[in-house]
């Protein structure tokens, strides 16, 4: 899983060209664009190296079995969580290897430093895996005896994420729905059919990053209620072994 993690940027500069080939390597590692009649399919998340991801947390799962001494696990994870972050500013400083996107010196200290931290996630490059799972080791290794209101409240989502993924996008989409009614100029169908982000009819349409906030914190507490109560069907459910992936 390593070695696909840090080597698949290796590939970014290989390409296929036709069907069925391109399709293939798209699923395989390059995001891109299929037509399927009068649809666009998009293939946005490849295996590599998404599958190497899920199976260096299966991995990581080993760290949490029964009788595990806590303070080595600890030591492990700070370790770990320390060398990605410093793998990352190592690469991303001499952008020499770990992400097709180059950054550079903008206009302002701010800007310069967005641009350091704009990394490649379709598919995540080892830069952009490396800064995000990085902090997430550490993260874990800080607050593990941490119990309160809100590590009980944080620990529903993470006993549910993929549940609470999927009924997201879905919750999302019919409030952008809604909300195109409320823009003179737009309505409803303009968010069915093709991709939104990419429709010609809607550029120009959106809302202020106050208001995007407002929307993510939201949705996010409005799921709360049904993340709980699947979580505990999925605890009064062990035997049903499909639960184990939803």
């Amino acid at each position: 899983s390593l070695i696909m993690v840090c080597g698949h940027n290796l590939l970014d500069g290989f390409t296929v060209e036709g069907n069925p080939g391109a399709f293939g390597w798209a699923v395989l590692h390059e995001q891109d664009f299929f037509s399927l009649g009068d649809r666009q399919i998009l293939v946005a998340y490849p295996l590599i190296p998404w599958i190497a991801v899920m199976a260096l947390g299966y991995c990581l799962g080993s760290l949490y079995t029964p009788g595990y001494d806590p303070v080595q696990r600890k030591k492990i994870l700070v370790l770990a969580g320390s060398l990605a972050i410093v793998l990352f500013i190592v690469l991303r400083v001499t952008n020499i290897y770990g992400d097709s996107s180059h950054w550079s010196q903008q206009d302002s200290a701010l800007f310069s430093f967005l641009s350091f931290l704009n990394t490649t996630k379709y598919p995540p490059s080892l830069l952009y895996l490396t800064m995000t799972l990085g902090p997430a080791l550490l993260f874990l290794a800080f607050t593990e005896r941490v119990q309160n209101k809100i590590s009980k409240i944080l620990s529903v989502y993470g006993r549910v994420p993929l549940f609470y993924y999927v009924v997201h996008i879905y919750l999302i989409h019919v409030l952008a729905m809604l909300a195109a009614n409320l823009v003179p100029g737009y309505n409803w169908r303009d968010l069915t059919g093709e991709m939104p982000w990419f429709a010609e009819k809607l550029k120009g349409f959106g809302f202020s990053l106050g208001v995007v906030y407002l929307v993510w914190i939201t949705v996010v507490a409005a799921l709360y209620p049904l993340c709980r109560r699947y979580d505990v069907y999925k605890q009064q459910h062990k035997e049903k072994k499909w639960l184990s992936y939803l």
